[in-house]
């Protein structure tokens, strides 16, 4: 299962997060978690009595969202980013769901949603949020970049996709040089040399390769190749699908999420983005002096074995 069980809403108390309201407590709503209301206040003078005027103005807010009066609400004091990602952590939340502006960039340095989505470790979802998240406006479309670290964004969109009952789309995009080349190279053309297409596949690998992955993860999802930069290709796959959500993973060339074609796709997508939670770190192992004098001696005695049975 997704587990998805809560569900941070930033309010800033702005148009688009008025907007984005009805969006993200329907989402709370479907997906059964719970949501957690945060206005963060930057300081000033007389913080008492701001942190008095915001909260009214939060249990205010909450009045006009569905069961919003019994969402736990939170004023916090400091930079909003630096609370935001705090709260998550100290209070497990699972996704936090913020709004952006037409006209705000993501890359910004000071792009609060930018600096978020950098410095949390559970899931982001953004985008202009309008309407609601109904399943039968769309599917689900899952951007991959088939460079090795895929299972953790297609696991989590597959879940995700099953718990809102909405179709799973698998996009992953092919540049146009890569495809140009390739063909070039298969008429006997000047570009017959592969060795500088090492990490580019031809639409032909690529949909093996998609095919392929699915089959291991045994996921049921409705593969495609675009091709085109991945913004322009993964942009054009939500528009043609009429996706109701895109799903992209975090440290990979589809979802990278400190990468300037990562934050136009945002900005440009037709539909709301969720970056999915980033991969578990591997744990750090300790040992003492003995487990290592142990360790060292078990693998001479493998090396000794494989010697003897190479003679």
């Amino acid at each position: 299962m997704l587990s998805v069980n809560k569900i941070l809403f930033p309010v800033d108390f702005s148009e688009r997060c008025q907007s984005a309201a009805p969006y993200i407590a329907e989402l709370a709503n479907q997906l059964r978690a719970r949501l957690d209301l945060l206005h963060v206040i930057e300081g000033g003078s007389h913080i008492a009595e701001l942190r008095r005027q915001s909260a009214a103005a939060l249990a205010a807010f909450a009045r006009h969202i569905p069961h919003g009066m019994y969402c736990p609400q939170t004023v916090a004091l400091g930079d909003p980013a630096e609370a935001i990602v705090r709260y998550a952590k100290t209070h497990r939340i699972d996704a936090i769901a913020m709004p952006h502006g037409s006209n705000s960039s993501l890359s910004h340095p000071a792009s609060v949603t930018g600096k978020v989505l950098r410095d949390t470790a559970c899931a982001v979802w953004t985008g202009p949020f309008t309407g609601r998240p109904r399943a039968d406006r769309g599917p689900v479309l899952c951007a991959v970049d088939l460079e090795g670290a895929d299972e953790q964004v297609l696991s989590y969109a597959s879940a995700l996709a099953r718990d809102l009952r909405s179709a799973l789309m698998v996009v992953s995009a092919v540049p146009a040089r890569a495809v140009a080349a390739h063909a070039a190279a298969a008429n006997g053309g000047p570009w017959h040399d592969h060795s500088h297409l090492s990490f580019e596949l031809s639409r032909i690998e690529a949909q093996y390769k998609l095919d392929e992955l699915l089959q291991s993860m045994n996921v049921s999802a409705e593969a495609t190749i675009e091709t085109g930069t991945p913004e322009e290709s993964i942009g054009r796959a939500a528009e043609r699908t009429g996706a109701a959500l895109l799903v992209l993973g975090r440290g990979s060339r589809a979802g990278e999420s400190g990468g300037m074609d990562t934050y136009e796709l945002v900005r440009t997508a037709p539909c709301p983005v969720v970056f999915c939670p980033p991969r578990p770190a591997a744990p750090v192992c300790f040992w003492t002096e003995w487990q290592q004098e142990e360790h060292s001696q078990q693998a001479d005695s493998s090396l000794d074995l494989v010697s003897g049975l190479s003679r």
